[in-house]
C-alpha cells in the first residue's frame, strides 16, 4: 500500500510540475522577460508577422513591459537586459522569429517608443560577438505619441 500511495504522490507532484511548464514561446518569453529586475510588469508577448523591406511576411516577436525607470541611461540599460533575457529563450535554428520588438511602457495604455532588433543583431549580442555600442547603433527606434499605439490597450 505505500508504494502506491508514494507512486501517487509521485504522479500528482510531478502533474503539478508539468502544469507550471511554459507550453508555447510566448510564455516561455514572458517569464524569462519577467524575472528582469526593475520591471513592473510584463504586459504583453505575441508573436505577429510584419511585412519585411523586402515585401516578405517576417515573424516579429513583440513584448511590451511596464518600465520603473526615469533616467535614460538606466532605460537604456533595462532595454539591453530585456533584449538579453528574450535572446536567451530564442536560437536562430528552432525558431522563426526573425525580429523582436520591445515596447515599453509607463503604464498599461502609454507606451513610450518601439525598439526593434533583428534576430541576427540580438543573437550576436548574446553570444559576444557583437558589442553594446554596436548593438544599439543596429536598433530601429520609433518614439510613439500618446494614442499613436492600439497595442497599448492591453
Amino acid at each position: 500500500m505505500r508504494p502506491l500511495i508514494l507512486l501517487l504522490s509521485l504522479v500528482i507532484a510531478f502533474g503539478v510540475v508539468a502544469q507550471d511548464e511554459p507550453t508555447t514561446l510566448e510564455e516561455t518569453v514572458l517569464e524569462q522577460v519577467a524575472e528582469v529586475p526593475g520591471l513592473r510588469e510584463v504586459l504583453l508577448v505575441e508573436i505577429t508577422s510584419e511585412t519585411g523591406e523586402d515585401g516578405e511576411k517576417v515573424a516579429l516577436l513583440s513584448v511590451m513591459y511596464r518600465t520603473a525607470e526615469t533616467s535614460e541611461f538606466a532605460y537604456r540599460a533595462e532595454i539591453l537586459d530585456v533584449f538579453r533575457s528574450v535572446a536567451s529563450v530564442l536560437d536562430e535554428d528552432t525558431t522563426d522569429v526573425e525580429r523582436v520588438e520591445l515596447l515599453p511602457a509607463v503604464t498599461i495604455d502609454t507606451v513610450i517608443e518601439s525598439v526593434l532588433a533583428d534576430l541576427d543583431d540580438l543573437l550576436a549580442l548574446a553570444d559576444g560577438s557583437m558589442t553594446r555600442t554596436a548593438f544599439l547603433a543596429e536598433l530601429d527606434v520609433t518614439a510613439i505619441k500618446a494614442g499613436e499605439d492600439d497595442e497599448a490597450d492591453v
